[in-house]
């Protein structure tokens, strides 16, 4: 993490780990660095993604950023944002972790329902999200590069609350 002092009216970056002894850590108002992170191993972002305005939580193992979630098109008249998220591991997470970072936008902002995009190709992606109670919404034909189908998934706020009860 940079040592540089933040600009006038930002937010330290802030980390949260669970317990002293657990590997992972959650870390929060550093949005830029995670966004480009996620960017960085994706490659790109889903076509046709806005991203004039987004939120991010990176997910540190061993006190390295390993991945995160991207927060962006956010439908305030449809309670609905979408979610890009990509890690260099699958060893930081667990479902649970993963509804956790969710609780953000479904709990904290009061939203509905959170998205997400896949290509159809992507069968890790779509598997994990059906582990997490996200539904196959749709299919947009040669939607994600021009020749691959993109996969719509949702998740709305009171199925994701069952997994914290």
């Amino acid at each position: 993490m940079s040592s540089t002092k933040p600009a006038p009216g930002s937010v330290e970056p802030r980390i949260l780990q669970p317990s002293r002894q657990s590997r992972r850590a959650l870390i929060f108002y550093a949005d830029e660095m995670v966004a480009k992170f996620v960017k960085s191993l994706i490659g790109r972002f889903p076509p046709n993604a806005r991203w004039d305005l987004y939120r991010a939580i990176g997910v540190m193992l061993d006190e390295r950023l390993v991945g995160g979630v991207v927060f962006h098109d956010y439908r305030l008249e449809a309670g609905d944002i979408e979610i890009t998220a990509a890690f260099s591991t699958p060893a930081w997470c667990s479902p649970a972790m993963f509804r956790g970072i969710l609780f953000y936008p479904l709990h904290t902002l009061g939203l509905q329902r959170c998205t997400a995009r896949t290509a159809e190709s992507n069968t890790q992606a779509r598997d994990f999200l059906a582990r997490l109670g996200f539904r196959e919404e749709g299919r947009l034909r040669r939607a994600f590069d021009g020749k691959e189908d993109m996969m719509i998934y949702g998740v709305l706020r009171d199925e994701l609350m069952k997994g914290f009860e």
